[in-house]
């Protein structure tokens, strides 16, 4: 990974632990071009911050063209998520 930006998806990223990950990603200076926030409908229209500017949160995505897929889910949730990622080759 030396050098290349990372395209990732946070799955769960207004849960408690989705949070957590995008706080300590932001921290460690995690290598990210692209960075896409996905949670339930529940949290459609949130936004997060995350390194100063405010993205966004959505309920879907395809996945397709992500290097990086992080599921913070439980795990009934996260299988869905889990089969589009390998569909998608993340």
């Amino acid at each position: 990974m030396s050098g290349k930006l990372l395209r990732v998806a946070v799955v769960g990223a207004t849960g408690t632990l989705g949070r957590e990950l995008i706080d300590q990603l932001a921290e460690r200076r995690f290598p990210i071009q692209e960075l896409v926030l996905i949670a339930s409908g529940h949290s459609l229209g949130e936004v997060v911050e995350w390194l100063a500017h405010e993205l966004p949160v959505e309920s879907e995505h395809t996945l397709v063209g992500l290097d990086l897929v992080f599921l913070c889910t439980p795990q009934a949730a996260a299988l869905p998520w889990l089969r589009a990622a390998l569909v998608a080759r993340v």
